[in-house]
Parts: C-alpha cells; sequence; structure tokens
C-alpha cells in the first residue's frame, strides 16, 4: 500500500509541473478547461475498464485559444419543429397571376377550384399549340387530354380533403403531337379576355386588326365569325351592355337636368297597358347653353340632317347644327328616333321651335338633304320659311337619272348664279342640254337652290350642308356603342368643341371675326 500510494503521489506531482510549464509557456488559459475532461487514474485510463478510451485533447494540443473572462461554448442548430416540416411537405400553390406564357403545371400542385384549374390548362396548352378535349368535366374532378393521335399527355384534378381544396392527382406531360396553329379550347370567351386591353387603346379595332393580334401575340389563328363575337363581348365588357343601359335613360335624363339647368330632355316609351313594360321610342335633347348661344350668336341658318346609328338595336339620330359668325357649325339639339319619317321628324321640330323659337318669329331658315318625311314636316309646322336643298346632294339625283359632265355643271353655275340674269341664262342651257333634268328643277322652288334667289335676312350663301355632314363624320366612333355611353361621348365632344372654339376667338384681336378677316385679306 505504501509503495502504491508513493507512485501516485509522484505521478500527481509531475502532472501539476507540467500543466503549470504549459501555461507559464502560453500565457494564457487552455481552451479545454479540466473540469470538461474524464476524470483518470494513475495510467491515463477510465476507471471504467467496459468503457472504450475517450480521446482527450491536451493543453499543448490546442490551437484556439480563450480570454480568461470568456468561455467556450458549442455552436448549436435549433431543431426544427412541426410547423417548418408541414411547409416543407405541402405541395405547391398554383399562382393565380401568371400571365400567359407563365403558366406552370406540376404534379400535387394545388387549385382553389376547378375554373382557375381549367384557365390554367386553357393558358397552358395554347402556349403550347397543343388542342385538348374534356373527357371528364364534373363539380368534383377535371380530366383534360391532348387531343393528338396516340399522344400521352394527360391531366387530373381532383378534390383532394386533407387540403380542403383541388389537387392534380395525375399528370403525364408527354407530347407525341405536332404544334397546331387552330384550337378549338381558344373560344370566343377566352379571346375576347385578350382583346379586352388591347380594344382600350385602340377602340377602331376591326377583325382584321384583331386577326393579326391573336396571330402575332399569342401564335394561333381565329375564325372570322369567332374574331367578330369576341370583338362584341370585349366591347360590350368595356362599354356595358347595350340592352341594359336603354334602363339608365331615366336617371341619365334626370342628372343631365339636375347639373344643366335650364336643359330640354324628353324622354318617350312605348307601352300599349300598364301590364306591358315600358319600351324605348325616343328622346330629345337640347342644352341651355346651346338654346342661349343660338338665341343670340349664331347665323338664322340650320342644317337639319340624320345618320345611322350602328349598335345593335339601330335607329337614328337627327340633328340641327347651325354656324356661328367664324363659321364654326354647333349643335344646337339632337335626338334619338327608330326611324326617318315624319313623324319623328316632326316631334323634333316641335321641340326644337319651342327651344329657340318659331321660324315666324326669329326668321329661321333650314338646309338639308332630300330627307324622308322632313320636306312633309316642315311645310306642315312653319309653311313660311325657306327650305333650302344641298346642292351636292341635288347633283347626285341629276347625275344618277341623266349622266352627263356639261350638264352638272351647267347645275353648279346655276347654283352659284348672285343675280337673276346669270341664272336664267344658265338654267336656258340646261334646257338645251336636257329637257328632262330641266323639268325636274323646274318643279323646286328657286329660293331652294340658287342664290339669285335667296332672302337677304339669314346673311349665308351656303349652299351645302357641310355643317351636318361635319358632325356626324366627327361623331362616327361613337355611333357604334351603346345608347348610354354614346351620348356620353356626343355631350363630351361638343362640349370640348365649344370651349375650343371660345379659347381660339378670346386669343384673336381685331374688330371682325378670323374667318372674315381671312377673306378680307
Amino acid at each position: 500500500m505504501n509503495i502504491e500510494s508513493e507512485l501516485y503521489d509522484l505521478e500527481k506531482s509531475k502532472g501539476s509541473v507540467e500543466s503549470s510549464k504549459a501555461a507559464s509557456s502560453h500565457g494564457k488559459k487552455p481552451k479545454w478547461r479540466a473540469h470538461n475532461q474524464k476524470p483518470k487514474d494513475v495510467f491515463g485510463q477510465s476507471p471504467r475498464d467496459d468503457i472504450a478510451a475517450i480521446p482527450i485533447r491536451r493543453a499543448d494540443e490546442a490551437t484556439e485559444e480563450v480570454p480568461e473572462d470568456e468561455y467556450h461554448t458549442e455552436e448549436l442548430e435549433s431543431l426544427k419543429g412541426s410547423e417548418d416540416e408541414e411547409e416543407e411537405s405541402k405541395p405547391p400553390e398554383f399562382n393565380e397571376a401568371s400571365t400567359f406564357g407563365n403558366v406552370n403545371l406540376e404534379l400535387y400542385m394545388l387549385f382553389p377550384n376547378l375554373n382557375v384549374f381549367k384557365e390554367a390548362v386553357r393558358n397552358y396548352t395554347i402556349a403550347q399549340g397543343r388542342p385538348i378535349e374534356f373527357p371528364k368535366n364534373d363539380k368534383v374532378r377535371c380530366r383534360v387530354k391532348c387531343c393528338g393521335e396516340e399522344c400521352d399527355w394527360e391531366i387530373l384534378c381532383s378534390w383532394a380533403e386533407a387540403y380542403g381544396c383541388y389537387q392534380v392527382k395525375y399528370f403525364n406531360l408527354n407530347h407525341k403531337c405536332s404544334r397546331k396553329l387552330i384550337l378549338p379550347q381558344a373560344d370566343r370567351q377566352w379571346v375576347a379576355k385578350k382583346l379586352v386591353d388591347i380594344l382600350r387603346l385602340t377602340p377602331k379595332m376591326t377583325a382584321a386588326d384583331a386577326y393579326a393580334h391573336m396571330a402575332g401575340t399569342y401564335h394561333i389563328q381565329v375564325a372570322e365569325i369567332k374574331l367578330y363575337r369576341a370583338l362584341h363581348i370585349a366591347k360590350e365588357f368595356i362599354e356595358g351592355s347595350e340592352k341594359d343601359q336603354y334602363t339608365k335613360l331615366w336617371d341619365y335624363c334626370e342628372e343631365l337636368r339636375r347639373n344643366n339647368p335650364g336643359s330640354t330632355l324628353q324622354l318617350g316609351v312605348e307601352r300599349p297597358d300598364l301590364s306591358f313594360p315600358a319600351r324605348f321610342d325616343k328622346l330629345y335633347i337640347c342644352f341651355d347653353a346651346t338654346k342661349r348661344r343660338a338665341m343670340r350668336g349664331y347665323k338664322p341658318l340650320i342644317g337639319l340632317d340624320g345618320c345611322f346609328l350602328k349598335g345593335y338595336y339601330g335607329g337614328q339620330l337627327l340633328a340641327a347644327v347651325t354656324q356661328d359668325a367664324n363659321h364654326a357649325f354647333y349643335v344646337i339639339a339632337y335626338a334619338i328616333v327608330g326611324q326617318e319619317t315624319k313623324e319623328t321628324w316632326t316631334f323634333f321640330l316641335t321641340r326644337l321651335f319651342e327651344d329657340i323659337g318659331h321660324p315666324s318669329v326669329h326668321g329661321w331658315e333650314f338646309i338639308s338633304d332630300m330627307q324622308k318625311g322632313l320636306k312633309g314636316a316642315l311645310h306642315e309646322l312653319c309653311p313660311k320659311a325657306n327650305h333650302r336643298f344641298c346642292v351636292k346632294h341635288l347633283e347626285a339625283i341629276i347625275w344618277k337619272h341623266w349622266p352627263n359632265t356639261d350638264l352638272r355643271s351647267k347645275v353648279w353655275d346655276c347654283a352659284k348664279s348672285k343675280i337673276m340674269a346669270d341664272f336664267e341664262r344658265n338654267f336656258a342651257q340646261v334646257k338645251e342640254l336636257n329637257v328632262a333634268a330641266w323639268n325636274y328643277l323646274s318643279n323646286l322652288p328657286i329660293t331652294s337652290w340658287t342664290r339669285a334667289a335667296f332672302p337677304t335676312e339669314s346673311k349665308n350663301q351656303s349652299l351645302l350642308n357641310n355643317m351636318c355632314e361635319q358632325f356626324n363624320g366627327s361623331i362616327v366612333k361613337f355611333r357604334g356603342k351603346p345608347i348610354l355611353t354614346m351620348l356620353e361621348d356626343i355631350r363630351t365632344y361638343l362640349m370640348t368643341k365649344i370651349n375650343e372654339s371660345r379659347n381660339q376667338v378670346a386669343k384673336y384681336q381685331g374688330p371682325i371675326t378670323p374667318a372674315a378677316q381671312t377673306k378680307l385679306e
């Protein structure tokens, strides 16, 4: 026992001397502390023989040192929780914001409903140029296959109870067919959606423009009839339903009366019995601003004309247009009617005379084409008012029945004659060229088509109804729209034109108007 005690003390003292030398040589404490080491016996082995010896890093082997006021700790990574495991294990969800050409489909992908899935498959297959069919399509599942011969492409989406939504259960993305240009899944509804944005920028887009857009952007060919129907759907989405807008005409008229006091708006409907719903018949509009300007500053010559509406329900737009001292045209009133007849012209002229006064009092003169029913309505309402005919249309009638270049020139010479002697000489030459044409012109009042016989009250020598033609040409882009959209576009156009003309005259300084000054110069 004494020998073993002495050996133990000798080994202990030897270890303490070595430790002190190592500490003095480095000047700092070693990284691995003594309390972190396993206890050893005198022979350097673990007290338990059944446990393998653990290698211990000694102080003289350490390469990293720790200051005395710090201590070493091992970096521990946090364990992943159950939420992280669920996020990693959850299948991908379809991104509904994906644009055309960027749609991605994967196996086990989740969809909120089958409509989103069908639209995604539609965009995906059209971008690839592959025709598809739906052999199974109900409320709980949808199976889509490629129409190509012996093509294996197929996808199945059905309800997934575990995720509470629809999931792709089967997806074979191998195609054995070639790309096609005509695809049945590109129906008119899908084409209309793709045309909405471009139609907002180019309202005058035609079917040919739409065909070129679909071929250049989506690389498909669309039938002409499908393009026409798709354009109609897209326009209805942008401008509203034509049928629904007729039901809002009462509200539109009330809103115009509230914002334009003094304006005249009269809406007529057909209703044989109270058991029948009211049906639109006609609408008359005359704004207070144009009414007052017509009474004060316009020339007493009013152009009357009608034009076709190009919408689904058709109709006619009747307008009364006049000129100011600067030869700028202004619309006094306009109306929407079903057809151009004596009854509709009587309705329009009666409301017009109530707003601007009767021709017998204010000396109004009228100029028009050979409008249906207009001549009879004017003769009935104001028989003494002078009614001019547009010589351009009179020339067209002469040319239609008696095509002769010399005859046509002489008709214009007669119309431009400023004194009766010149008119009688030119009119005699018309008789020499064609007696039938001379008889036709002789039946017309001389005050209706030659300057030599025009009354002097209007102080306007116009032979053409250009002011109405200019107005009809300006609104041609509006005449195919639904009724409320068309009326609002016309109102905005007239308001803008009046303001522009007013600003132009306000900048001019002179005793007479710019148009008169230009003629004098």
